[in-house]
């Protein structure tokens, strides 16, 4: 029976790994069979969680979060069945429904998946991999004498990037330098998914344990990579996610992955000033106007109220609508004429205001949780601790993305994100196992 259990073990954190590694990479790579497109991270989403259900878990009733996320996950389902009964379409809510609930699955998997010091660093080694390819298409779609290789050898094939013909003819059409782009999608994000895995890179770079050098080289080259590509998303919801990514390993003691936060930071500041911020290789003007605008015009711009009316509007609507407040009309029901471009008005959208709320609640309490086992020290896990500091900077860096930005509820590999770092969050109750003496730790500073 040991045995059993070890090659399930190991069958997960390899299914783990490589649903990571497409969601961080590539998570729009599949076909088309007719009308109805495939997604290969969909496939996986599914294996990793049926292996998930071999490991039997003495903590799975005790999981932080567990109860917000199942709450979540009854809300999609009618929600897209109100959608069917009130629009008389079946196919594309059904197929909405199906990729949301897979998307929240991996919060389920991650939680029983990851169990000790090596599986943390399977995910961070596929997270790792992921945010390079993600960073290294982001300079290269900005930059205008590498955008042809790009376009050229990546995003021509369908196969990887569905928009293909879209994404050749707006960058072919310019060479000036534009926002990049990724096979994660637009710059927006893009940016976010940097945000959250550049501190899990300067975790592995910090690695006190035994990694091999090739590993710690790659941590090396997504440090360096990774704020580039966040400041050449040229979103000010990004940028914002890197200050404080920065600010907060500087300010919460995230030891583990300060040092290689700051490799980074610096590196870029020093690449920028090298060329010359006002370079005609760079973008930055956009950031100047795009402020500007938000500062002294707010109202006159459509893309400035979306975010400011965002958690006015669906009060006003919910006036009118009362239904809203238990349920939504599901993803493609259509708008409703209100600002929507935030986490907590397009979950009312969808899934109505409570689910709202839960959305918000849902970021709190990991928030909390996080804060709780990161400034902690007595009868603490220290790499556990650890690694609460380094998700703790993660979720500060996605923050800007959740507050102004609503693919996460909108998108299924914006929700997949979301739901794999909350349940990074939850797995860091496997550590604790009802410990009440924590033994020396190679991530514990005073072991021997």
């Amino acid at each position: 029976m040991p045995s059993v259990r070890r090659r399930s073990d190991v069958a997960s954190i390899r299914l783990l790994f490589v649903t990571v590694l497409l969601l961080t990479a590539a998570p729009r790579m599949g076909i088309k069979v007719g009308p109805m497109p495939i997604y290969l991270i969909d496939i996986f989403l599914v294996l990793t969680l049926i292996s998930s259900l071999q490991i039997r878990s003495r903590l799975t009733h005790r999981k932080p979060l567990k109860g917000i996320v199942m709450a979540l996950m009854g809300f999609v389902v009618v929600s897209e069945f109100y959608g069917i009964a009130a629009s008389g379409r079946p196919l594309n809510p059904i197929y909405e429904m199906i990729r949301m609930l897979l998307a929240m699955s991996l919060f389920f998997s991650v939680g029983r998946i990851v169990r000790s010091e090596k599986d943390v660093l399977a995910v961070i080694k596929a997270m790792m991999l992921g945010a390079v390819v993600t960073a290294s298409l982001m300079i290269m779609t900005s930059v205008p004498f590498t955008r042809g290789i790009a376009t050229s050898y990546v995003f021509s094939w369908s196969f990887l990037e569905p928009a293909a013909e879209t994404t050749l003819r707006i960058y072919s059409d310019t060479d000036d330098p534009m926002r990049g782009r990724s096979l994660v999608g637009v710059s927006i994000l893009s940016g976010a998914f940097l945000n959250i895995g550049w501190p899990m890179a300067a975790l592995l770079y910090q690695w006190r344990g035994r990694v091999q050098q090739v590993w710690k080289k790659g941590a090396l080259i997504s440090m360096l990579l990774t704020p580039i590509g966040i400041v050449m998303s040229y979103s000010r919801g990004a940028v914002l996610g890197l200050f404080f990514v920065v600010m907060g390993a500087l300010l919460l003691g995230a030891e583990q992955a300060r040092r290689g936060i700051l490799i980074g930071a610096i590196g870029a500041v020093a690449l920028f000033g090298f060329v010359g911020w006002d370079s005609e290789l760079f973008f930055f003007e956009r950031l100047e106007n795009r402020t500007q605008a938000m500062l002294e015009n707010p109202y006159q711009d459509e893309r400035e109220t979306a975010r400011l009316f965002a958690y006015v509007d669906p009060f006003f609507h919910l006036q009118q609508h009362p239904e809203f407040l238990i349920f939504g009309r599901g993803q493609t029901y259509g708008r409703y004429g209100i600002a929507d471009h935030a986490v907590f008005a397009k979950a009312y959208v969808a899934y109505g205001m409570m689910a709202a709320f839960l959305y918000m609640f849902l970021v709190v309490r990991a928030f909390s949780f996080l804060w709780g086992r990161a400034v902690q020290q007595v009868g603490r896990d220290p790499f556990a601790r650890r690694f609460a500091q380094t998700l703790l900077v993660s979720m500060l860096g996605m923050l800007p993305w959740l507050t102004f930005g609503h693919a996460a509820v909108s998108s299924p590999r914006g929700a997949m994100m979301l739901f794999l770092v909350l349940g990074l969050v939850a797995s860091l109750r496997n550590f604790e196992l009802g410990k009440t003496v924590v033994p020396k730790s190679r991530f514990d500073v005073n072991a021997p």
